[in-house]
């Protein structure tokens, strides 16, 4: 087996090219579990059922997380859908108004064996639901408007 920094996959784009098929690695749920302890410093128990949620990883953390398991273990992400997994980083203010992405799917807990599994398949296993998102992001217009309103009523008060 080759350690992390010889595989096939080190310094692979973020979620791995899915045109260059690296064999898959066979890792123990022990390795599993040692690369989301190294990853998120948790001191805590960690099972087979553990979620990245109950250990707190959300938002961009998560999308950190992830790429790193992809690149670490050889694991293709083409068709992973983070909305169903996590929320997003920061303040969403548009979120008031109108649902984002993590608000219209069902959430997907993603545990320790299913990390393990999609390392030996080499590709990330999970068959989302059906469902419908809008082609824009509305809520993120929304922040954008009230980041500009925010900055024309800072300016005005400047100048007055």
């Amino acid at each position: 087996r080759l350690r992390p920094a010889e595989h096939p996959s080190a310094g692979r784009s973020r979620f791995g090219d899915p045109r260059r098929r690296v064999l898959p690695m066979t890792p123990t749920l022990d390795e599993i579990v040692a690369f989301v302890r190294e990853e998120t410093r948790t001191r805590r128990e960690i099972l087979a059922t553990t979620t990245l949620r109950e250990l707190g990883v959300e938002g961009d953390d998560h999308g950190d997380l992830m790429q790193s398991y992809a690149e670490r273990f050889g694991v293709t992400l083409e068709g992973y859908r983070w909305y169903f997994h996590h929320g997003e980083e920061g303040w969403n203010l548009g979120a008031l108004f109108v649902r984002p992405p993590q608000a219209r799917v069902p959430r997907i807990g993603i545990d320790m064996d299913l990390l393990r599994r999609s390392a030996e398949a080499g590709r990330w296993l999970v068959d989302y639901p059906p469902h419908d998102l809008p082609a824009r992001r509305l809520d993120v217009t929304i922040n954008r408007a009230l980041a500009l309103g925010l900055w024309l009523l800072l300016l005005g008060a400047l100048v007055l």
